[in-house]
């Protein structure tokens, strides 16, 4: 009998593993995104609204004032085409464009080159620029919390003189990524400082927000149908913070699956710098011949982490994040008490980036280190009961994964991607190892179907937009995908194999409903491996309604 409950759990942990559900539900602060709809405000045109006169006149040369930024040498480039010859004021008006073009160029968005009224008696033509700069900052609406924040964006936004494009966009949309707040903004000339602007900040402030989701994308031993739901509570202290529930069951049983976790972000300074952290608990009670184990697992989870915005711009973003988590994971049946007992401690730093390129396609990479440390009561492969032999809470590995969308021609858009794990050849306890099946990569299987030390996915999706709304359909769209995942073992358990690999093929439709759900639903195929809950390789049919408020 004991023999039977190892070979049976060892065949199932890749599904019913109380340690792999943190990874599929956990919150996760938002990522920022390339391409956001920010529109920064120009200059206002302070050429004279005349009309030119076209009587030609000489210049023998130009003379540039208040240029603090541009070398003289740089504008006297471009008024070179117009010196020793013939010109108009419509000329003098087009050089005047061509400074203001380059200062724009070099991201001195408010700066403006204008003609005064003068008179050439001495052959010279002067031409006025002005360098632009943020003179006022107002703010208003409901800002909350988040009104120290505002006004350090708003401090630094007005110290830059001239005002770059770079400041501007930087500021504002790091205002924008306050949870719960949405910024917009107003420029206008200003009434009392020449060549000055002042800026507007209108804000609104979201109290709660809420996601609720129903689909059938776990597995037999854990429930197939899950409820999803979460609420999120902005500005609860009055620091433009943000406080989040998460709830998941799968109702089947008693139920076999049933997570909760609580989150807090809360940004730290102006410049970015943001605390995450969180805590969860799981239990789950799998069915099948684990049911008849009388099987239980539970999980409790928590992790801290600070987060930086090296770079924030809506063409690319370069995300820096250092963080500790911890987690003490137990199973155990009616035949083995506990069958593996793991407790994880691990440091991590990782990098995220996110990039438009010049053929409109965006791409997004990241790169994550994670150190296991046997502090704070880590487990000790001297301990027993451990989910994987010779592994404990001491080790360290590396993930990897990109992926790139790119528009083809007016409708079509294709998404690739790949993710990786090395374990530098050390023995990871079950909680680390990388898991591929789900929703990521291997949609025709079940969430971890396989699992190792070390692994490589791969996945491409084509999708057709199709031109289509109406009140009741929104932005519809099909796609196609193929994927390929395997994974290696260092140490094998009874019954596993050292390399497994799944592919999985299908087709479906995304689409919005009444603009109030989004609904998932495709078919997919398995590929090169059995679904070790179903023992077939069977199409299956799957789908995902969701709803955000």
């Amino acid at each position: 009998m004991f023999l039977l409950a190892t070979l049976t759990s060892a065949a199932a942990q890749t599904s019913a593993d109380p340690s792999r559900i943190e990874e599929r539900f956990q919150t996760r602060p938002a990522v920022p995104e390339v391409g956001e709809p920010l529109v920064l405000p120009g200059g206002e045109d302070r050429a004279p609204a005349q009309q030119a006169e076209e009587t030609p006149f000489t210049v023998s040369s130009v003379a540039f004032d208040g240029n603090k930024v541009l070398d003289d040498a740089e504008l006297q480039a471009l008024a070179a085409a117009y010196v020793n010859r013939p010109i108009t004021l419509s000329d003098a008006r087009e050089l005047a464009a061509k400074v203001t073009a380059k200062y724009r160029d070099a991201g001195y968005i408010l700066t403006q080159a204008v003609v005064p009224s003068q008179r050439i008696s001495d052959g010279t033509l002067r031409i006025q620029i002005i360098e632009g700069f943020i003179d006022k900052i107002e703010i208003e609406g409901d800002a909350g919390g988040a009104l120290p924040f505002l006004q350090s964006h708003a401090r630094r936004i007005s110290s830059i003189r001239p005002l770059t494009a770079d400041v501007l966009e930087r500021e504002l949309l790091l205002a924008g990524d306050l949870p719960g707040f949405s910024i917009r903004s107003v420029l206008q000339p200003s009434q009392t400082t020449p060549g000055a602007s002042d800026l507007t900040l209108i804000v609104e402030r979201d109290r709660f927000e809420g996601y609720a989701a129903v689909d059938n994308l776990g597995s037999r031993y854990l429930g197939r149908e899950e409820v999803i739901g979460a609420v999120y509570v902005n500005d609860l202290f009055g620091t433009a913070g943000r406080v989040g529930l998460t709830g998941v069951v799968a109702p089947d049983g008693d139920p076999e699956l049933a997570y909760g976790s609580l989150s807090i972000q809360q940004p730290l300074t102006s410049s970015g710098l943001s605390l995450f952290a969180s805590a969860s608990y799981s239990e789950t009670r799998p069915g099948l011949e684990l049911e008849r184990l009388d099987t239980e697992g539970t999980a409790k989870s928590m992790r801290v982490e600070l987060s930086y915005p090296i770079v924030r711009s809506r063409d690319l973003n370069v995300i820096g994040t250092v963080g500790f988590a911890a987690s003490n994971v137990r199973s155990e049946n009616a035949v083995v008490k506990p069958t593996f007992e793991d407790r994880l401690r691990s440091v991590k730093a990782d990098v995220f980036v996110n990039a438009l390129d010049s053929w409109g396609g965006s791409n997004s990479g990241q790169v994550t280190f994670t150190q296991g440390v046997t502090a704070f009561n880590g487990s000790k492969r001297s301990d027993g009961n451990l989910s994987r032999v010779n592994a404990d809470s001491e080790f360290s590995r590396l993930n990897v994964e990109v992926s790139r969308w790119q528009p083809l021609w007016n409708e079509f858009g294709l998404l690739v991607g790949a993710a990786a794990q090395t374990s530098f050849n050390e023995d990871l306890l079950a909680g680390e190892e990388v898991g591929f099946g789900g929703t990521n990569y291997g949609r025709a299987f079940d969430p971890s179907e396989i699992t190792g030390e070390n692994g490589l996915a791969g996945k491409a999706e084509a999708s057709w937009y199709i031109p289509h709304s109406s009140s009741v359909v929104q932005n519809p769209e099909l796609y196609t995908f193929y994927e390929i995942a395997t994974v290696d073992q260092v140490t094998l358990l009874p019954g596993e194999e050292e390399r497994e690999t799944i592919r999985s093929a299908g087709l479906g439709v995304r689409l919005g409903v009444a603009e109030r759900a989004n609904v998932n639903v495709y078919v997919a195929k398995p590929f090169g491996h059995d679904i070790t809950a179903e023992r077939d390789r069977d199409l299956r049919v799957f789908f995902s309604v969701s709803s955000s408020f």
